[in-house]
């Protein structure tokens, strides 16, 4: 309807009838769309077939710049950037052929920049014929720049996580090799600990064996020398028996130091708590140098203040301690004194200790030496080792005992003018027992226990030595003279303990042990079983544990040691009879005698009826084991050799006849290296050992 209310039919009507108003009615329709084109936003277009600009909307210049009037009449390429230019006259010309596509390009502006288009067109007729096209440009730079944005921060993106994926990639490869490193360092660090841990075991079963090897010749040595100095040799032979006697007392020291250096490094040296006295103990220790110290003119001072009474440690580690400071003291002190402090004190804690000092008119230390004192093998000055002799291990030695017990050493020293080295330890006061108490305490007795224990040896002598001592505690025993037979008997019977030899033919203890174990595992059984065996070495007593004994005991067994161990296992019935008093029939002891009767007699808990009845049956098998063993050596069956040499001395061993037992040893020791080289010479003092003890044995079964 216009704005007369009339409708479309009826304008065109009223039109018809009239032609001024049909002119005037055109005129106003064209104003009418002409107004409506202006107020569109997008350009309006129409192009001739050849592309000029007939007609532009007003639309033109606020996206181009340019005005209608300078639009019309050209070609619309000038307006087209020319990176555009081909495509948009291709679509050109597929529009002119019926082909509607829309198209996107660039118009370049009037001041010289650049807007992104979108154009929809269409081909117009005049008639029957294409004459041009028509249609609409928009402004579409805004999603174009959108669109740029996006591409940027895409490719932006792209690249940073190209780059972050590069980097994750090197620090990947890096973390793989680092990881692969690691790895390799673990590897060899398990390679070089297994390695020092082998290292360290054959260290330390080395130690052992030269230890063996070297201290039974020079017990021979010192032995000898001391019988040589006791028969009054006089003039030149004396001085060279002293000398010699002394050589060996030194060299003892120093594989006793080695070997505690071994023990303190490897973590298996233990302290032995007791109770003792200071004063006693202290001048213990200054016997020992005595006569070092007069024979370089030394004046020795002692001050000791002890307390009221009794301090609890570990005396003999003490003592040990406390010598090394004295004959370092008088090692390198050529003239003057040295003088020994010893007293009790209470430290600001509160807590006990035993503070000892020793102090020399000596060489002195350089401060440039402190820090290597305490090193093992460590010296202050090479030249001293020559002029004064020494391995350098006692103040290394000394120190991890003292840190061992929780005290602490050190020294102060100004050279040429001499040194005080102290230590300091904690201990405990233990208060002495009155005097009637003393006067009525009973003395310790064996203790009578109830139960059934089982003797495990290939030695009948020491299969009865065992029971004879078992059936002075009141146990009942059965034997069994291999690890076969004695799996046999447990299965038979459930035993309260078991004695158990660990070197046996056949199956020896420790496998027999194991099997006892696996027998029992998942019950609730479990058998103590002890072991008893003539074996010292260290590691020997690990070795027990480990195959699952609860219990080590060395041979010879004194009644005391049986009845400590069995107390830890077996229940108590009651004490038994007092304690054998002290014989005086006994034959007497002397350096010619191989036989120590009061040590044997000791052993069988002072029972010297079963002292007698266990030397008759040494007599009857002794012969037979020694000949055992000699065959065995003649054979060249080295294996075997020791076996039997390890028998023989267990046996020997309950007489306390040390030389014989020293001298088994060394079979053994031969026996278990290979080489029966020597083994003549060793079997032949064997014989003369046994032969000397046969006929002192037959004194006392007479």
């Amino acid at each position: 309807m216009d704005d007369r209310g009339r409708t479309t039919t009826d304008v065109a009507q009223a039109e018809a009838a009239d032609p001024e108003q049909t002119v005037a009615g055109l005129r106003r329709q064209l104003e009418r769309y002409r107004q409506l084109v202006e107020e569109v936003n997008d350009v309006m277009f129409i192009l001739d077939r050849n592309g000029t600009i007939t007609y532009m909307s007003p639309a033109m210049e606020p996206l181009s710049g340019y005005g209608v009037e300078e639009a019309i009449g050209r070609n619309f390429a000038d307006f087209v950037h020319p990176d555009d230019l081909a495509a948009l006259a291709g679509s050109f010309v597929r529009t002119l052929n019926g082909q509607l596509e829309p198209s996107e390009f660039r118009v370049k502006t009037k001041d010289g920049g650049v807007r992104w288009v979108r154009s929809h067109s269409r081909p117009f007729k005049s008639g029957d014929e294409v004459v041009g096209v028509r249609g609409s440009v928009s402004d579409i730079s805004d999603r174009k720049q959108a669109e740029d944005d996006l591409r940027r921060a895409h490719a932006e993106l792209e690249r940073r996580v190209a780059e972050r994926t590069a980097e994750l990639s090197r620090i990947n490869a890096g973390l793989e090799a680092e990881i692969a490193r690691r790895k390799q360092i673990e590897r060899e660090l398990t390679a070089a600990r297994e390695f020092a841990e082998a290292a360290n075991r054959a260290r330390s079963e080395f130690l052992a064996t030269v230890s063996h090897e070297i201290r039974t010749p020079l017990n021979g040595i010192l032995g000898t020398t001391e019988l040589m100095l006791d028969v009054g040799l006089t003039g030149e032979l004396e001085h060279f028996a002293r000398i010699a006697h002394s050589a060996g007392q030194k060299l003892l020291a120093i594989i006793n130091d080695i070997l505690d250096m071994a023990q303190l490094e490897a973590g298996k040296l233990a302290l032995d708590t007791t109770d003792f006295e200071l004063a006693p103990a202290v001048d213990e220790v200054l016997g020992a140098f005595r006569e070092q110290a007069r024979s370089k003119g030394l004046r020795l001072s002692v001050q000791v203040e002890s307390p009221p009474m009794p301090l609890r440690g570990d005396g003999e580690r003490l003592k040990q301690v406390l010598g090394h400071l004295i004959g370092n003291a008088i090692k390198f002190t050529e003239h003057g004194e040295v003088r020994i402090r010893a007293f009790h004190l209470v430290r600001a804690d509160g807590q006990p200790a035993l503070r000892a000092e020793v102090s020399d008119t000596g060489v002195g230390i350089p401060a440039a030496a402190r820090s290597r004192l305490f090193q093992p093998f460590s010296l202050v000055d090479a030249s001293l080792t020559r002029r004064f002799g020494g391995a350098g291990l006692g103040l290394a030695i000394s120190r991890q005992l003292i840190e061992l017990m929780g005290g602490e050493v050190d020294f102060t020293s100004e050279p040429y003018r001499g040194s005080t080295f102290w230590f300091e330890v904690p201990v405990a006061l233990c208060p002495p027992a009155s005097s009637e108490q003393a006067a009525s305490a009973p003395r310790e007795r064996p203790r009578t226990f109830v139960g059934r224990v089982l003797v495990v040896d290939d030695n009948p002598l020491n299969r009865d030595i065992a029971t004879h001592l078992l059936a002075r505690l009141g146990l009942a025993a059965d034997q069994a003279a291999s690890g076969l037979e004695a799996l046999q008997a447990t299965a038979r019977t459930v035993y309260d303990a078991i004695l158990m030899d660990c070197q046996m033919p056949q199956l020896d203890g420790y496998e027999a042990t194991q099997q006892i174990r696996r027998r029992e595992a998942g019950t609730k059984t479990h058998v103590p079983i002890i072991a008893l065996t003539a074996n010292t070495l260290p590691g020997d007593r690990e070795r027990c544990l480990e195959a699952g004994m609860d219990d080590y005991l060395f041979k010879p067994v004194r009644l005391e040691q049986l009845s400590g161990a069995l107390r830890r296992w077996i229940r108590i019935e009651a004490p038994d009879t007092p304690a054998a008093p002290v014989r005086s029939d006994l034959p007497a002891a002397s350096p010619q005698r191989v036989f120590d009767c009061e040590r044997a007699l000791a052993a069988m808990g002072g029972d010297m009826e079963l002292l007698r009845e266990l030397a008759e049956m040494f007599r009857r098998d002794a012969e037979q084991m020694l000949a055992r063993v000699r065959h065995e050596a003649a054979r060249g069956d080295a294996e075997a050799m020791w076996k039997a040499a390890h028998s023989l001395k267990g046996a020997v061993a309950s007489f306390g006849a040390q030389v014989v037992f020293e001298t088994a040893q060394r079979a053994e020791a031969i026996g278990r290296s290979g080489d029966l080289s020597s083994a003549p010479e060793v079997l032949q003092a064997l014989d003369r050992g046994m032969a000397q003890l046969q006929a002192e044995l037959a004194e006392i079964c007479q």
